[in-house]
C-alpha cells in the first residue's frame, strides 16, 4: 500500500510540473519551434525529451537498487510517467495531420522518437559513469 501511495503523490507531482513547464514554455517561447502551428506547444517536446533523460539516468541507477526499489517507483514510474506525456504527443501529431501536412507530422513523430529515445541513452551512459 505504501508503494501505491508513493506512485499517486509523485505522479500527482509530475503531472502539476508537466503543466507549469508546459505552460511555461507556451508563453515564453514565442517562436513557434520546430515549425509554425498552432496546435504543436513546444513544451511537450522538452517534457518528453528531459523526461527520457532522466528515465535513462534513474533506472540506470536503479538498477542498483532493484526493480522493486521504492525509490525507483516513486521518481520513475509515479513523477516522470505523468512528467513526460506520450498521449499529448499522438494529439498533437494527430492535429498535424489534419491540419493537411503530411511531412510535418512524421518529422513531429518520428524526430521525437529518435530524440527521447537518444536522451533514454544519454541517461543511460550518465547513469553508469555515475555509478562506475
Amino acid at each position: 500500500m505504501t508503494t501505491l501511495l508513493v506512485v499517486a503523490l509523485t505522479g500527482a507531482a509530475g503531472a502539476v510540473c508537466r503543466y507549469l513547464l508546459t505552460y511555461w514554455v507556451a508563453v515564453k517561447v514565442e517562436a513557434r519551434w520546430p515549425w509554425r502551428s498552432h496546435t504543436v506547444n513546444r513544451g511537450t517536446h522538452l517534457v518528453n525529451v528531459a523526461g527520457a533523460l532522466a528515465i535513462g539516468v534513474v533506472l540506470g541507477v536503479g538498477d542498483s537498487l532493484g526493480p522493486d526499489s521504492l525509490p525507483r517507483a516513486a521518481i520513475a514510474t509515479g513523477f516522470l510517467g505523468s512528467f513526460t506525456t506520450f498521449s499529448t504527443w499522438m494529439y498533437e501529431t494527430w492535429r498535424l495531420w489534419e491540419e493537411g501536412g503530411r511531412l510535418v507530422p512524421v518529422f513531429n513523430a518520428a524526430g521525437a522518437l529518435v530524440a527521447g529515445v537518444g536522451a533514454t541513452v544519454a541517461g543511460f551512459v550518465v547513469a553508469g559513469a555515475a555509478t562506475g
